[in-house]
């Protein structure tokens, strides 16, 4: 378990960025994009799931020995493990959550413009739903609150699903 900073000597190999997916049983491919940086006391590590609005999730650990790197997560309680290759470009591994595991390749992202954009989804019309644009003014208050409403299409009386 050794750590190059600590010694002021260059970067080791798995600081960086990593990108990746799990491809999920039910069909569903979940974007990962895994931050490792080098520091005093060790390696850090931050993990975002960007199609699930999840981002800068901390590692508790980051371990290496020799090749295999083991990332833990407390939120999600997950772990990934996984062999660096020789060059240093790919990590090679098991995502581990709950009693599910998954394979995981993450490959390095070399600049900034091949890291993903952080952002959840931007719906386009048409839209499966009706919206309005209200307001409410009070005058006694001095408060005035404005939004968007949002009803499913079609007429009716709709309950809340909550």
């Amino acid at each position: 378990m050794s750590n190059s900073a600590a010694a002021g000597a260059p970067p080791s190999p798995l600081s960086g960025d990593w990108t990746g997916a799990l491809a999920t049983p039910t069909g569903a491919i979940i974007p990962l994009v895994l931050h490792v940086a080098d520091s005093a006391d060790g390696w850090t590590a931050t993990l975002d799931s960007p199609e699930q609005g999840a981002l800068g999730l901390h590692a508790r650990s980051v371990t290496q020995q020799g090749r295999v790197v083991s990332i833990r997560l407390e939120v999600p309680r997950a772990t990934y493990t996984a062999t660096l290759s020789p060059d240093g470009g790919t990590l090679t591994g098991i995502w581990s959550q709950g009693a599910g595991t998954l394979p995981l390749v993450m490959t390095r992202a070399a600049s900034a413009t091949e890291r993903p954009v952080m952002r959840l989804q931007t719906p386009r019309p048409p839209f499966p739903y009706r919206s309005e644009n209200v307001r409410y003014d009070n005058d006694i208050g001095h408060a005035h609150l404005a939004g968007t409403l949002t009803l499913p299409a079609g007429p009716g009386r709709f309950r809340p699903s909550c």
